[in-house]
């Protein structure tokens, strides 16, 4: 098993694990949803640590470089790690006021790179790094845009439960 099968793997636990939460927090089970408003900043700092170290990992370790669409997410994504960290040491729940903007913009950019290999003549990338290759592919879906949005989608979903009222 590679490491990026393990990261890909863990993504998509993610994304069963998010469906079943939703679910439950939608079907108004108190504990769950009392349990991820108490948890939701170290979420949100474990969730964008991982993000950052997993980027740092494909480029740095795997020399796989960055396209211009992968630099915007990583823009938006990389400062919330800082602003996580001093929210969760300070126990500040406002920070999501801050951070769902970059959320839902980089939701967006990963949302259109995630389905930009399958739409490639609406592409603006640059020409020495294509924004439709594919580095790895696994489960059928999960690339890295896909790893990213979750990441976005994650965020966003933690802030709507984490805001200040229970």
């Amino acid at each position: 098993m590679t490491l990026t099968f393990l990261i890909s793997t863990l993504v998509f636990v993610s994304h069963i694990a998010f469906v079943i939460v939703a679910a439950l927090i939608l079907l108004k089970v108190r504990r769950v949803k009392a349990f991820f408003h108490a948890n939701a900043l170290r979420f949100s700092l474990l969730i964008t640590a991982s993000v950052v170290a997993g980027s740092m990992f494909f480029s740095n370790v795997l020399g796989w470089e960055p396209c211009v669409l992968c630099w915007y997410q990583r823009i938006l994504l990389f400062p919330q790690v800082v602003l996580f960290g001093i929210a969760t040491w300070r126990n500040d729940r406002s920070i999501f006021l801050y951070t769902v903007p970059l959320s839902v913009i980089g939701g967006l950019i990963a949302l259109y790179h995630a389905l930009l290999p399958y739409f490639p003549s609406a592409s603006f990338c640059d020409a020495t790094v294509s924004c439709t290759k594919l580095f790895t592919m696994d489960y059928g879906y999960i690339t890295i845009p896909v790893m990213s949005l979750t990441a976005f989608v994650l965020l966003l979903g933690l802030a709507w439960v984490g805001k200040k009222q229970v």
